[in-house]
């Protein structure tokens, strides 16, 4: 992760999982390279770089048609883990720009839920 090694496990031959550095929130929003060695020798650039982003803000919601919400906050990313949680359930949110989104209201016994955001 750019100039920082962090201890890794191979998964498979083609995969390699670890944990990224902690992020230092003083510092906007980066992307840093990754390498892959074995032994600590050779370096491989991976073809793809790690993102961090700030943490996304939930500041309105609102109800649409009762059959999904618009959460509108800033810092919305479009990446394909980006989940709402109403409650209990687990949804996919569309992100609309960084900052709007929608989210399906699942099933639920009728009053109010909690909502959050997850990227996993």
């Amino acid at each position: 992760f750019g100039s920082t090694s962090v201890p890794a496990m191979f998964l498979s031959p083609k995969i390699v999982s670890c944990k990224s550095p902690l992020y230092n929130s003083t510092r906007t929003a980066e992307s840093l390279a990754v390498s892959v060695s074995y032994y600590g020798d050779d370096y491989v650039r991976s073809w793809k770089d790690f993102h961090y982003f700030d943490l996304p803000q939930i500041e309105s919601i609102e109800p649409v048609l009762g059959f999904s919400i618009v959460v509108m906050g800033r810092g919305f990313h479009n990446t394909l883990q980006i989940k709402c949680k109403l409650g209990q359930a687990l949804v996919q949110a569309r992100v609309i720009n960084a900052t709007t989104m929608t989210c399906k209201i699942p099933y639920h016994v009728h009053g109010g839920v909690d909502v959050r955001i997850y990227d996993q």
